[in-house]
């Protein structure tokens, strides 16, 4: 019996289906979101004293990184400048001068100068300590009279 081929398909290579599937498969880093500031992966911690929030932005200067809280809202801006030989032409080019920017809202009451940044292995650090009044407080439970002494008085 005699099969039809679909003539309205173009028919790939090998090697542009491996490249379809590759491009396919794997998200950039930084996925793109229009005309604005690139979109990086964050994820955010706590424990009891500290917020712990880490961004992944490879082949950042951290120079280029600015950090700003203003209220409750912590904004990290920066840039990603492809390196280009000063005279060379580019013969293929895929990504450039990339910005992005995160904003992230958390509670009031942050003292700014407490907090830390660090830049390690393509990972921003930043290390924001809790006000007093978002820590978890213990209350101390006072001991009363026993069930007993307490039933018997006529108290419940």
């Amino acid at each position: 019996m005699m099969e039809l081929l679909r003539t309205d398909q173009p028919t790939l290579s090998l090697r542009q289906a491996m490249d379809r599937l590759l491009e396919q498969s794997f998200t950039p880093l930084m996925r793109d979101r229009g005309d604005g500031p690139q979109h990086v992966p964050a994820n955010l911690w706590e424990d009891a004293h500290n917020y712990y929030l880490y961004l992944l932005v490879p082949g950042v200067d951290p120079e280029s990184v600015e950090i700003t809280m203003l209220g409750g809202s912590l904004v990290i801006a920066g840039e990603l400048t492809a390196p280009a030989p000063q005279d060379g032409k580019a013969i293929w080019y895929e990504w450039g001068t990339t910005k992005f920017r995160r904003q992230f809202q958390l509670p009031t009451g942050f003292d700014a100068e407490r907090c830390q940044a660090s830049y390690t292995n393509g990972v921003l650090s930043v290390t924001i300590p809790k006000p007093e009044q978002a820590k978890p407080k213990s209350i101390k439970i006072q001991a009363g009279p026993t069930a007993e002494g307490a039933l018997s008085s006529g108290q419940n």
